[in-house]
């Protein structure tokens, strides 16, 4: 993961050379983590996916392996299946000790089962960044989840609680993050849950999905997604290309300044 990490740092890095004379501005960005605790999953799955946090933010250099700007990232944790239940209010995070911190909060949650609400837990973590007192200059909502939503009451925006009503509702929940500033991207695990559905999920809420074959191979993916979704601000394509010819021409300057 660390090669990964600095492979990427390093490219973030060159893609910004040519800005390098604006003065850098360290940002504030909320993250709501909403977890899988449906009857799908099994016990040990479901350990698997809590572990994989776990370990990711108690590593004890998440912070500077994770964070590149010197951000304050402050995170929260809901777990959702028939219900949503908050699991760990926003907590900062600001250095290696207090991601080790957070990632402890893990070892405490215990499995709801039942069905799967994505559209409830979508607005519940919408509103709590909407009214939590935290300014943010970027909010994001990341979903881990096997399945396609199955229930989404009270969260229905005018669909029946039935599976295909629910599919429809966590578009809609989607919809409501990203015209409120949250952006909601999702990790999709296994099987069970169509490629469709999380892309039209995370299309309406303005992120990404990512997927991996099982719980197993879950960490690694989440790894990866954690640290695209902290340190990536999305541009469009002529925006990317203007940014990476105004470092090359910034690089050239430099060579010219040096001979």
């Amino acid at each position: 993961m660390k090669n990964i990490v600095k492979a990427a740092k390093s490219l973030a890095a060159a893609t910004v050379i040519g800005a390098a004379a604006m003065p850098a501005q360290s940002g504030v960005i909320e993250l709501a983590l909403a977890l899988d605790g449906s009857g799908s999953i099994s016990s040990s799955q479901f350990n698997l996916q809590t572990q994989a946090y776990a370990n990711i933010f108690g590593s004890g250099t998440f912070y500077d392996d994770y964070v590149v700007g010197g951000d304050d990232l402050y995170v929260a944790t809901w777990q959702f299946a028939s219900s949503v239940r908050l699991e760990q209010d926003w907590m900062l995070i600001n250095d290696n000790a207090s991601a080790a911190a957070f990632g402890a909060t893990f070892a405490g949650i215990t499995q709801l089962t039942g069905w799967t609400n994505t559209s409830t837990a979508t607005v519940v973590a919408t509103d709590s960044i909407l009214n939590n007192g935290i300014s943010s200059t970027k909010a994001i909502i990341d979903v881990s989840t096997d399945g396609n939503p199955t229930r989404c009451e009270p969260k229905c925006f005018g669909q029946s609680n039935t599976t295909s009503g629910s599919d429809d509702a966590a578009i809609s929940a989607a919809t409501y993050a990203n015209s409120n500033g949250v952006t909601v991207n999702a990790i999709g695990v296994g099987n069970g849950i169509g490629a469709t559905f999380l892309d039209d999920f995370t299309s309406a809420g303005g992120g990404f999905y990512s997927t991996t074959s099982n719980f197993g191979a879950f960490q690694t993916a989440l790894e990866r997604k954690l640290f695209r979704e902290i340190n990536t601000t999305p541009v469009s394509e002529p925006a990317t290309l203007a940014l990476l010819m105004l470092g090359l021409a910034g690089l050239a300057s430099a060579r010219r300044k040096a001979a």
